[in-house]
């Protein structure tokens, strides 16, 4: 992550209060903006965290084809996939139907690949277009 656009900090044997660069002891414009714009995205931060850190590890944990795990880490999350945007719970869906396919269960795989595909129905777009060809393949494997 490049920090070279932060104004620099306090320097050593520079008293505070004295002019450092473009700093002085009361808050800069910058430092104002900074802090607006820091408390404006934070909420999308969190819930991309949120959602992205547990559907990632299960996305990672499909791709390895360690789907007992990736089922595990599915079921763990499923209460708070159930807020998550139309995006997220699509993935989500996507992901329990493929790892329950995976695995064998063709019954549970069409049930959620079914609401992915509901999902992506009623806003065209919403899954990449990677995750839409994967939809496409798991929906023809299990029909």
């Amino acid at each position: 992550m490049n920090l070279a656009w932060l104004p620099p900090g306090p320097q050593p044997g520079r008293p505070r209060g004295r002019k450092v660069g473009c700093m002085s002891s009361d808050r800069s414009a910058f430092g104002r903006h900074a802090e607006r714009l820091a408390l404006a995205i934070a909420p999308w931060v969190l819930n991309a965290c949120a959602a992205g850190g547990p559907l990632a590890d299960c996305k990672a944990d499909f791709a390895k084809g360690q789907y007992p795990r990736a089922k595990a880490d599915l079921q763990r999350i499923d209460q708070r996939a159930r807020a998550w945007t139309s995006p997220e719970r699509a993935q989500y869906a996507l992901y329990r139907g493929l790892t329950s396919e995976a695995l064998g269960d063709r019954r549970q795989a069409a049930l959620w690949l079914r609401e992915a595909r509901a999902i992506e129905d009623a806003a065209p777009g919403t899954l990449a277009p990677l995750d839409a060809k994967r939809l496409s393949v798991g929906l023809d494997t299990v029909r």
